[in-house]
């Protein structure tokens, strides 16, 4: 029987986020790497982890890996938080530590994470030097799931800007990839970007239906901003399909989500007040009115 390290690492690596967290239990160990791996299973899991990634960060014993690994977790949740200007300098940190590192998979995971949220404040082009550089860090790893994290970025940038033939393509090489190498994570996140790519097309129906199968994987891993974002993509297109009360129920699952921050509570104020319109709950209407103050 594999140790309990070796298996939560493998169930880590296949998007079981539910089995990590169980397999690592409370003896995830004392060494600087046992405990930066414990903070991403809890990162995924969706548990705040923002100060012990920063100690790992801070600590002399720490690899450039680590560091780098704790810088993007740490850039995410004050993303989350709408710090965005700290954040973007937390992903610009994670770039130069991975390079640091010369661990290939990293960089690459680093790098193309960046030059999604430098896609944030200016329109993507796929011929920036960035981008390049992740096209070719991405065939330096040679790892399938690497590919496919770096497809479906490309899907989703290219997507942003109208590409949306360039960005199924992404997508569809990005499942040939996990084919190989599956992973829950990846998996979901294909299926929740080609819902927002379906959903901007005006194809609601398609992106219904890939948002509930995205929600659904992530589920099955332990996601839990997978699950959150399904539930706010389900509640949006249910709306704008005519299912108001269907809406409210995504609507609630997703403000009872712990992860939830001011980001997706903007995202879903408008859908709740549309939904307490069409059903005529006042007091709702109130609540909603109220928090655009």
């Amino acid at each position: 029987m594999p140790e309990p390290g070796t298996a939560a690492r493998r169930a880590f690596a296949l998007g079981h986020f539910r089995d990590a967290e169980r397999l690592i239990g409370s003896g995830s160990g004392k060494s600087v790497a046992e405990r930066t791996f414990a903070i991403q299973v809890a990162f995924y899991r969706g548990k705040p982890v923002c100060d012990a990634a920063l100690d790992i960060v801070a600590n002399a014993d720490t690899s450039a890996l680590d560091k780098s690994r704790c810088a993007l977790i740490i850039a995410s949740e004050l993303r989350g938080k709408g710090q965005v200007s700290d954040s973007l300098e937390w992903y610009r940190r994670a770039v130069t530590f991975a390079d640091e590192s010369r661990d290939p998979a990293q960089r690459c995971s680093a790098s193309q994470l960046l030059l999604a949220r430098l896609a944030d404040r200016a329109p993507f082009d796929g011929s920036l030097p960035l981008a390049r550089q992740v096209r070719l860090l991405a065939l330096r790893s040679g790892d399938p799931q690497v590919l496919a994290e770096t497809h479906v970025t490309f899907a989703g940038l290219e997507g942003r800007v109208g590409h949306f033939a360039i960005a199924y393509r992404h997508l569809a090489l990005a499942r040939a990839h996990l084919e190989q190498s599956p992973s829950l994570l990846l998996s979901a996140t294909v299926a929740l970007d080609e819902a927002a790519i379906r959903g901007t097309e005006g194809d609601l129906a398609a992106g219904l239906s890939l948002s509930l199968e995205g929600k659904e994987l992530a589920e099955r891993s332990g996601w839990q901003r997978g699950i959150l974002v399904g539930a706010v993509n389900c509640a949006h297109l249910s709306l704008a399909l005519g299912a108001p009360e269907q809406s409210k129920k995504y609507v609630e699952e997703a403000l009872a989500h712990q992860e939830l921050g001011r980001n997706y509570r903007s995202a879903l104020l408008n859908t709740r007040l549309e939904i307490a319109i069409g059903l005529g709950e006042t007091d709702e209407i109130s609540r909603c009115v109220a928090e655009t103050r």
